[in-house]
């Protein structure tokens, strides 16, 4: 892919406020000055803020050319070279055990933190030819999903 790939730009929900009407000018302003730095990618952080507009981030950098991850299996479809992160199919069943713990009379203190270890890799690679990317072989055989 690009080894010795830097800067690389980082888009969270920190970067969202003083949206303008459309909400969409701190992600334009971020991925035009992805576009300046020669070389750099762009990773989208798993924030509520960014999850309504993945396509859109996803979008505009590869209409710049800039190599996308966006954390989130959810936001596979979203255009990205990559996306990763926990299997929403295997943490939201886990949600109501925990209500079903606190509205039994359990302090929400006491219940245990789970961290959950499965994680997916989804690679689209009709994205990363847009963007001029070669995924290695060996990172295809990783993927939990290829998207052509």
């Amino acid at each position: 892919m690009r080894p010795k790939l830097t800067p690389v730009a980082i888009l969270t929900d920190a970067d969202i406020p003083g949206t303008d009407a459309s909400g969409l000018a701190p992600i334009d302003r971020t991925n035009a000055a992805a576009a300046r730095a020669a070389g750099l990618a762009l990773v989208v952080l798993e924030v509520p803020a960014v999850f309504a507009i993945a396509k859109t981030v996803a979008a505009l950098a590869t209409a710049r050319r800039i190599p996308t991850l966006l954390w989130g299996v959810k936001d596979e479809e979203a255009g990205a070279v990559m996306s990763c992160g926990t299997s929403l199919t295997a943490t939201d069943p886990r949600a109501p055990v925990f209500v079903d713990k606190i509205l039994k009379g359990a302090k929400p203190t006491d219940t245990p933190i789970e961290f959950f270890s499965k994680h997916r890799l989804v690679i689209n690679l009709k994205t990363a030819r847009e963007v001029g990317l070669n995924i290695p072989a060996e990172l295809l055989k990783r993927a939990d999903r290829v998207v052509e």
